[in-house]
């Protein structure tokens, strides 16, 4: 008799154990922790849901690989992983564990910062210096045309992208392409150009010579303040017949990084971008000018002023109506 009870007692024990073990791998597979902390999970070239048991559970996943596996083989769960970074937490569901799984790996985006005022080339090197996007300069170079994307405005039928990158930051896809870099970053420049009126712009420009008049902007003005009054000087200049003079032009007809020291060959240069050596406006944009260079290109301060210089402070202009004036603070101006 007390055999029998002794094996009923046995017997006992391990139902209860086993109902234990069926409820705690009931719980882990369907409840887990709602609120787990996260983590951040790799799966490596080779894994299988059968062979992940044991790194989840040391990354905290979950509890148990053994449970794990047989909850895989019972539900029938199946994926096709791809190898990379996944966001879990830890204790989660199984049933969460492949959703997650499942949804592959998490895109890293890397950032893409164009200062103001880059031409396409400074642009294309830029985003040659991505370390995830593999793009070269020359590929971005080639897509940054017209034939990969028409800006909306101000002009659908500009010859070039050159004034069209917009200065931003961007978030950068690993396999982004080129053409579709240059789709997002135009895309941005129509956004901030669509708060502008371009449909009037002054002394009779048409709208893209307005973005060739706010790229000039860009690169000349150092204080942003300044942009209205540069803008009014350049309208003057052109209305009364005037070179423009403006060296931000003549570093970019001669390819010279702007600052550079310009010799007397270089303001020289027969180049329609020159507008030392030419009258009128260069044919396209210089650079990539930002909202307040295009703003103050449609919106110039009212003034009859035709040159300027740059002040003690080497970061505002003084403005002049007569050559005298203008003279007499070109010979004291600073070397910044």
């Amino acid at each position: 008799m007390k055999k029998v009870l002794l094996g009923l007692a046995v017997l006992v024990v391990l139902a209860s154990g086993i109902v234990v073990y069926s409820v705690r791998s009931y719980l882990s597979a369907t409840h887990g922790a709602p609120s787990g902390s996260a983590v951040k999970f790799t799966v490596h070239s080779g894994d299988s849901l059968t062979t992940l048991g044991p790194p989840l559970k040391s990354a905290g996943v979950i509890d148990s690989p053994r449970d794990f596996k047989i909850w895989l083989r019972v539900s029938g769960s199946s994926v096709n992983l791809q190898q990379g970074d996944y966001n879990l937490r830890r204790r989660m569901p199984y049933h969460e564990v492949v959703a997650a799984l499942a949804r592959g790996p998490v895109v890293v985006s890397e950032s893409l910062l164009l200062r103001e005022g880059l031409t396409v080339t400074e642009t294309a090197a830029a985003v040659g210096a991505l370390k995830l996007a593999h793009i070269s300069p020359d590929a971005f170079a080639a897509a940054a045309t017209t034939a990969t994307v028409v800006p909306e405005v101000p002009a659908p039928s500009a010859p070039t992208l050159e004034g069209y990158l917009y200065p931003e930051t961007y978030a950068v896809e690993p396999k982004e392409t080129a053409e579709g870099l240059v789709r997002q970053i135009v895309g941005e420049f129509n956004k901030k150009a669509a708060q502008l009126n371009w449909s009037s712009p002054p002394a009779g420009v048409t709208p893209y010579q307005a973005l060739v008049v706010a790229s000039m902007i860009e690169r000349e003005a150092k204080a942003t303040g300044d942009g209205p009054m540069i803008a009014a000087v350049i309208y003057n200049r052109l209305k009364a017949g005037m070179k423009l003079g403006i060296d931000a032009t003549t570093y970019y007809a001669v390819h010279k990084p702007f600052g550079a020291n310009l010799t007397q060959s270089d303001l020289a240069f027969p180049s329609p971008y020159n507008t030392r050596a030419v009258a009128g406006l260069p044919p396209t944009p210089i650079a990539s000018p930002q909202l307040s260079s295009m703003r103050a290109a449609l919106q110039p301060a009212a003034s009859d002023a035709l040159y300027y210089v740059l002040s003690a402070d080497c970061v505002h202009h003084s403005f002049f109506r007569s050559a005298s004036a203008f003279a007499a603070a070109a010979a004291h101006q600073p070397k910044c």
